[in-house]
Formats: C-alpha cells, sequence, structure tokens
C-alpha cells in the first residue's frame, strides 16, 4: 500500500514538473514579454510627444525659483522698469503695452510672467500668512475666448471706473476665501478689454494703513501704452 502510494505521489510530482515547465512557464514568461512590450510601446509613444523645449522651461522654472520669489526688493522681468516715484512707484509693462503706479510699500513678487503680476504686502508674510495671500494687488491678462466671454458676461452690471487718462474700466466686487487656510476677504475686480486680450486688475483685502479707495486712487493711474515687440 505505501509503494502505491509513494508512485502515486512521483507521478503527481511529474505530472506537476511537466504542467509548470511546459504549459505554466512558458505562459507567463509570455505574459511578461507582452508585459514589457506594451511598456516599450509605452516609452516610445511618449517619446514621440516629447517636446524638449518645453520640457527644458519646466527644469528652468524649477531651478529659478529662487528669481521669483523675494521677501524684500522687486523682481527683475525682461521688458519691465519699475522706477521709484517718492510714496508710489512706476511700474511700466513694455512686453504688454500698460503702466500704472502702485504704493511703494508693495514688491513685485512670484511673477514669472509679464502677463501676470503680484505685488506683495511684506507685512503679509512677516505676521505669517500663507504665501498665496500676500499679494494686494494682481494684474492678469489673458487672451482665451471662452474665459474673455465669461468676464463679458461677469462685467454686464459692473459700475465703471475712470482713470486719469480716460480710460473706462469695470469694477465689481468678489467674496475671496481659501478653505485649505480657513482664510477670507473681500476683493475689488478692474477689469478692460484691449488687443482681443482681457485684462484685471484686482485688490485683495487692502493692506494696513489703506483702505480700498486708497488704492483705487493708484488703479486710476492705469494707462495703455505703445508695446515693445
Amino acid at each position: 500500500m505505501k509503494q502505491k502510494v509513494f508512485i502515486f505521489l512521483l507521478i503527481f510530482l511529474a505530472f506537476s514538473l511537466f504542467y509548470y515547465f511546459q504549459f505554466h512557464l512558458p505562459q507567463k514568461r509570455l505574459t511578461e514579454a507582452k508585459k514589457r512590450l506594451e511598456n516599450v510601446q509605452k516609452d516610445i509613444e511618449r517619446l514621440k510627444k516629447f517636446d524638449e523645449e518645453k520640457y527644458a522651461e519646466k527644469i528652468t522654472n524649477i531651478l529659478s525659483f529662487e528669481n521669483f520669489i523675494s521677501t524684500t526688493t522687486d523682481i527683475q522681468l525682461e521688458g519691465v522698469e519699475i522706477i521709484p516715484k517718492g510714496d508710489r512707484k512706476l511700474v511700466i509693462n513694455h512686453a504688454e503695452g500698460y503702466e500704472i503706479e502702485v504704493p511703494k510699500e508693495l514688491i513685485l513678487n512670484q511673477t514669472r510672467d509679464t502677463s501676470v503680476f503680484y505685488f506683495d504686502d511684506p507685512g503679509r508674510y512677516e505676521i505669517g500668512m500663507p504665501r498665496s495671500w500676500w499679494h494686494v494687488y494682481s494684474i492678469y491678462i489673458f487672451d482665451d475666448p471662452e474665459f474673455i466671454k465669461r468676464k463679458k458676461e461677469r462685467i454686464k452690471n459692473a459700475e465703471k471706473l475712470l482713470t486719469n487718462s480716460g480710460l473706462e474700466l469695470y469694477k465689481y466686487k468678489e467674496h475671496v476665501e481659501s478653505d485649505f487656510y480657513g482664510l477670507s476677504t473681500e476683493a475689488v475686480n478692474y477689469v478692460t478689454f484691449f488687443d482681443n486680450k482681457v485684462l484685471t486688475i484686482q485688490i485683495t483685502g487692502g493692506i494696513p494703513g489703506y483702505k480700498f479707495q486708497q488704492l483705487e486712487d493708484f488703479v486710476k493711474t492705469f494707462k495703455l501704452i505703445e508695446k515693445n515687440e
């Protein structure tokens, strides 16, 4: 009886080994080969879509982090002049074709591109506010047709503000809050359209010693100028 059991076990073992090496192992290798082939194909597709210039730009932006974050002085941008004028400074954006005066206390910061300016209040980061809440003045320029369409809908019933140069800006208020930081404030937006673009000047929450009305006096200095190509 023991001999029969032993022979049965040998036959079972032999069959198991035969099945493993003749069927299971080749199938496993085939599956792994298919997976490797799929990964290679994905790599090929990624290489086809790889944009060397965009990749280089991303790397440059990462490496140049310190070039667009400051806590003391205005950052330097090509095509932008900042000229001190007593209690204020004149910001000339030659690249986008406009100029505006801002309080001297504010600094141009957190900005990589001439189409989006952030003017930060040093007092905000001195009291530990999160970086996304440092700015008091923001100036955005967008040329996306859908965004422009939505902005035109938004300003249909907006109040109008006349600048010192006679340019009409659309003015409206909105509530700004951050669920993440638990912060909220009121923001005032001033909007104009030119060259198939929309430009928005936003005052966020005011700064110590200033009221919205006083800051609006700076908005009135906004002026379109000849753009440098």
